[in-house]
């Protein structure tokens, strides 16, 4: 079941989403389309892509939201699915979610910290040219 709910009645918003499976969590994505204008949309159990344009016309962006479970060969695998969708693409992206990965150890807290994840999620953030925006 999915519920939205406006701060104003005359505010609209749209939605795209992954219901959960089992206990693999859901994925949501909510936008005013006063602001984001959807093109086209790609959905998968554990990533949300979004294209589409910036209201004022100046934009068009490339939105993802990644759910990768705590497993290496298959955060590699969404890693590289990722990839191969993006690399086409001549647009800004923003990306965000959960990659159950770190890239510092001192960010692990009750658990062993990985190297060769951290590496290898290093480089997909290179190879995409990404940015840390937090």
């Amino acid at each position: 079941m999915l519920y939205g709910r406006s701060v104003d009645d005359e505010a609209t918003f749209e939605v795209a989403n992954k219901l959960a499976l089992g206990l693999l969590g859901g994925l949501l994505m909510m936008w005013d389309p006063n602001f984001f204008k959807l093109e086209k949309e790609s959905i998968e159990q554990r990533e949300i892509l979004l294209v589409g344009e910036l209201c004022n016309g100046e934009k068009r962006i490339c939105l993802v939201n990644v759910y990768a479970l705590n497993d290496y060969g298959d955060r590699r695998a969404l890693c590289a699915a990722i990839a191969a969708k993006l690399a086409s693409f001549q647009m800004p992206v923003l990306m965000g979610g959960d990659f159950n990965t770190i890239l510092i150890a001192s960010e692990r807290v009750g658990s062993s910290f990985n190297n060769r994840v951290a590496i290898d999620f290093a480089k997909f953030i290179d190879d995409l040219s990404l940015i840390s925006i937090s």
